[in-house]
C-alpha cells in the first residue's frame, strides 16, 4: 500500500523572515498552523520534506529580468544559498529532525531539477500533503508537477500563504478542480491516521 508526505515549501528568513522584503501577512497564524501540522504527522511517522528555494542559478534569466533587485554584479543577492535569507525560519528549524528530508531547489517546482521524486518512489509514497508559501507560486508549481508524475495531492490550505486573499481563494478553487483536494488543517490530521499506512 502506497504511504503518504508532507512537503512543507519555502519557510524561509527571505519570504517570512523579519527582514524578508515581502508584506505576507499572518505569518503568525501560519507558524503556528505548521507547528500542529507537524505534530500530526510525527504522530503518525508520516514522512517531512522540508524545501528551500536559491536564486544562484537564476542570473540572466526570466526571473532575474522580472525581478532584477533580487541580484547584483551577476550574483544572487537575494535567497542566495549559505545566507539568511534562503536559511529556514528560527521556528522552522526547531522542527526539522534528522531523519526529515531537506532538498534545496533552484526553481519554484519542489520536483524541477532535484531528486525529490526518487527519494519518496524509494520510500513507495504515493500520497502528498503540500504546505508552506507561498501558495500561488512554489506550492501550486509543486503541487502541479506532483500531480503530474501521478501523485495524489491535498493543499492544506490553512497551513499556506501567500500575499492576498483572492490568490489564495484562486489556487485553492484550481487545485480543488483539477489537481488534488484542498482540506483544512483539522480534517487532515483527522486523515493522518487513515493515510499514514
Amino acid at each position: 500500500m502506497q504511504k503518504s508526505a508532507a512537503i512543507l515549501i519555502d519557510l524561509q528568513n527571505g519570504f517570512i523572515g523579519g527582514d524578508s522584503p515581502f508584506e505576507l501577512t499572518e505569518i503568525p497564524q501560519l507558524i503556528a498552523n505548521v507547528e500542529t501540522l507537524v505534530a500530526g504527522l510525527r504522530n503518525e511517522n508520516i514522512p517531512i520534506v522540508w524545501t528551500r528555494v536559491y536564486l544562484d542559478e537564476w542570473t540572466d534569466s526570466p526571473y532575474s529580468a522580472l525581478w532584477p533587485n533580487h541580484f547584483s554584479g551577476g550574483r544572487a543577492a537575494f535567497l542566495a544559498r549559505n545566507t539568511k535569507s534562503f536559511d529556514f525560519i528560527p521556528a522552522v528549524r526547531e522542527l526539522i529532525q534528522a531523519h526529515d528530508i531537506v532538498i534545496d531547489k533552484p526553481r519554484y517546482s519542489a520536483f524541477l531539477r532535484t531528486d525529490l521524486e526518487v527519494r519518496l518512489r524509494a520510500s513507495n509514497v504515493g500520497h502528498l500533503f503540500f504546505a508552506g508559501v507561498t501558495t500561488n507560486v512554489c506550492v501550486e508549481s509543486s503541487l502541479r508537477d506532483a500531480f503530474q508524475r501521478d501523485f495524489s495531492c491535498t493543499l492544506v490550505k490553512d497551513c499556506t500563504l501567500t500575499f492576498t486573499p483572492a490568490w489564495q481563494a484562486c489556487t485553492e478553487e484550481i487545485v480543488n478542480l483539477v489537481f488534488g483536494r484542498v482540506a483544512s488543517l483539522d480534517d487532515c490530521i483527522g486523515r493522518f491516521s487513515q493515510s499514514a499506512r
